[in-house]
Protein backbone atom coordinates (compact mmCIF):
# COMPACT_ATOMS: atom_id res chain seq x y z
CA UNK A 1 0.00 0.00 0.00
CA UNK A 2 2.89 2.35 0.66
CA UNK A 3 4.15 1.86 -2.92
CA UNK A 4 0.68 2.62 -4.30
CA UNK A 5 0.49 5.77 -2.16
CA UNK A 6 3.96 6.91 -3.24
CA UNK A 7 3.16 6.35 -6.93
CA UNK A 8 -0.14 8.20 -6.61
CA UNK A 9 1.54 11.20 -5.01
CA UNK A 10 4.35 11.16 -7.60
CA UNK A 11 1.89 11.28 -10.51
CA UNK A 12 -0.79 13.44 -8.85
CA UNK A 13 -3.41 10.67 -8.80
CA UNK A 14 -5.98 10.31 -6.04
CA UNK A 15 -8.47 7.88 -7.63
CA UNK A 16 -7.61 4.20 -7.65
CA UNK A 17 -9.37 1.19 -9.13
CA UNK A 18 -8.08 -2.15 -7.88
CA UNK A 19 -9.26 -5.58 -9.04
CA UNK A 20 -8.75 -8.26 -6.40
CA UNK A 21 -8.87 -11.75 -7.89
CA UNK A 22 -7.80 -14.28 -5.24
CA UNK A 23 -10.63 -16.53 -4.03
CA UNK A 24 -11.51 -17.15 -0.41
CA UNK A 25 -12.57 -15.09 2.53
CA UNK A 26 -10.44 -12.52 4.27
CA UNK A 27 -10.47 -12.62 8.05
CA UNK A 28 -12.18 -9.62 9.62
CA UNK A 29 -9.18 -8.94 11.82
CA UNK A 30 -6.85 -8.75 8.77
CA UNK A 31 -9.20 -6.35 7.01
CA UNK A 32 -9.51 -4.30 10.18
CA UNK A 33 -5.71 -3.95 10.50
CA UNK A 34 -5.43 -2.45 7.00
CA UNK A 35 -8.46 -0.18 7.10
CA UNK A 36 -8.05 0.95 10.69
CA UNK A 37 -4.69 2.63 10.04
CA UNK A 38 -4.54 3.85 6.41
CA UNK A 39 -2.54 6.87 7.56
CA UNK A 40 0.31 4.52 8.45
CA UNK A 41 0.92 3.89 4.75
CA UNK A 42 0.33 7.48 3.66
CA UNK A 43 -3.36 7.49 2.74
CA UNK A 44 -5.47 10.47 3.54
CA UNK A 45 -9.07 11.40 2.88
CA UNK A 46 -8.29 12.91 -0.53
CA UNK A 47 -7.90 9.40 -1.98
CA UNK A 48 -10.85 7.62 -3.54
CA UNK A 49 -10.55 3.83 -3.75
CA UNK A 50 -12.79 1.55 -5.78
CA UNK A 51 -12.23 -2.18 -5.21
CA UNK A 52 -13.56 -4.96 -7.42
CA UNK A 53 -13.73 -8.42 -5.88
CA UNK A 54 -14.18 -11.06 -8.56
CA UNK A 55 -15.07 -13.84 -6.09
CA UNK A 56 -18.29 -13.65 -4.09
CA UNK A 57 -16.82 -14.92 -0.83
CA UNK A 58 -14.04 -12.30 -0.95
CA UNK A 59 -16.59 -9.57 -1.70
CA UNK A 60 -18.85 -10.61 1.19
CA UNK A 61 -15.98 -10.82 3.66
CA UNK A 62 -14.87 -7.27 2.79
CA UNK A 63 -18.18 -5.52 3.41
CA UNK A 64 -16.95 -4.83 6.95
CA UNK A 65 -13.82 -3.14 5.55
CA UNK A 66 -15.94 -0.84 3.44
CA UNK A 67 -18.15 0.13 6.39
CA UNK A 68 -15.12 0.78 8.60
CA UNK A 69 -13.38 2.93 5.97
CA UNK A 70 -16.52 4.99 5.31
CA UNK A 71 -17.11 5.48 9.04
CA UNK A 72 -13.59 6.93 9.23
CA UNK A 73 -14.44 9.37 6.38
CA UNK A 74 -12.38 7.57 3.72
CA UNK A 75 -13.82 7.32 0.20
CA UNK A 76 -13.86 3.59 -0.47
CA UNK A 77 -16.44 1.31 -2.02
CA UNK A 78 -16.36 -2.34 -3.05
CA UNK A 79 -17.96 -3.77 -6.17
CA UNK A 80 -18.48 -7.02 -8.01
CA UNK A 81 -17.75 -5.61 -11.49
CA UNK A 82 -15.47 -3.02 -13.12
CA UNK A 83 -18.17 -0.96 -14.83
CA UNK A 84 -19.94 -0.09 -11.58
CA UNK A 85 -16.59 0.50 -9.88
CA UNK A 86 -15.46 2.94 -12.59
CA UNK A 87 -18.77 4.79 -12.57
CA UNK A 88 -18.56 5.36 -8.84
CA UNK A 89 -14.89 6.27 -8.99
CA UNK A 90 -15.28 8.79 -11.79
CA UNK A 91 -18.76 9.95 -10.88
CA UNK A 92 -20.23 9.35 -14.36
CA UNK A 93 -21.60 6.46 -16.42
CA UNK A 94 -18.85 4.53 -18.19
CA UNK A 95 -19.09 2.51 -21.41
CA UNK A 96 -17.07 -0.70 -21.22
CA UNK A 97 -15.17 -1.62 -24.39
CA UNK A 98 -13.23 -4.82 -24.95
Amino acid sequence: MEKVTDSCRQFGVNRILAVIDPPGRIEIWDAHKVINTPESFGWDQSFKLSLVYTHEERFESNLFSERLAVSRKFKMKIFRNRVDAKEWLLGAPIAEYS
